[in-house]
């Protein structure tokens, strides 16, 4: 066996796993299963602030590919929901976004 085949069929594995995951009736089902559906930008939020801890609102725009008027509308929701919370950030006119103990 070629060494470099095993490395392709990781890449292969993965390719199909993350076209899987992305299919809209995939999606329902996970959204089912946690009790709350959350937008692919939604869920990029959620995930940045866990691992990393508050963001400004830039930042997780760019984190979700998506402009930060996009951004703000999403954030608007999840703070809604009670899943991120918005403090003063170190320049007045920034705002950093954290995520609640809903949120994690």
């Amino acid at each position: 066996m070629p060494e470099d085949q095993p490395l392709a069929m990781l890449q292969k594995a993965w390719q199909i796993s993350t076209r899987q995951a992305s299919l809209p009736a995939v999606e329902q089902r996970l959204q089912s299963a946690a009790g709350l559906a959350l937008t692919r930008p939604a869920r990029v939020v959620v995930t940045h602030l866990s691992e990393n801890g508050p963001l400004q609102i830039s930042d997780l725009a760019a984190a979700a590919g998506v402009d930060v008027s996009t951004m703000s509308r999403t954030l608007r929701q999840l703070g809604e929901a009670g899943l991120v919370s918005r403090e003063p950030g170190e320049d007045l006119r920034a705002v950093r976004i954290s995520i609640t103990r809903s949120g994690e």
